[in-house]
């Protein structure tokens, strides 16, 4: 069965810069919670940049036992 969460949010990474083809220092992440609030684990999260706006690795990542699924932008 594919575990889903109602509510996906940025939670760290953002407003972050660097000098282009280098990784950023802090990986982005983002929170999987329910309706109550509680985090979600087992959800698989794909990241996309945007064209030209750089990568990610990895691309889909399953958040941990915290909802929480980490990646780093290059």
């Amino acid at each position: 069965a594919t575990t889903t969460a109602d509510i996906i949010s940025a939670t760290a990474g953002d407003n972050q810069t660097a000098r282009f083809g280098t990784t950023l220092g802090t990986p982005l992440a983002v929170t999987a919670r329910d309706l109550s609030g509680a985090a979600v684990p087992g959800v698989v999260v794909t990241f996309t940049p945007a064209a030209g706006s750089g990568s990610v690795a990895p691309t889909t990542v399953t958040t941990d036992a915290t909802g929480v699924a980490r990646t780093l932008w290059t």
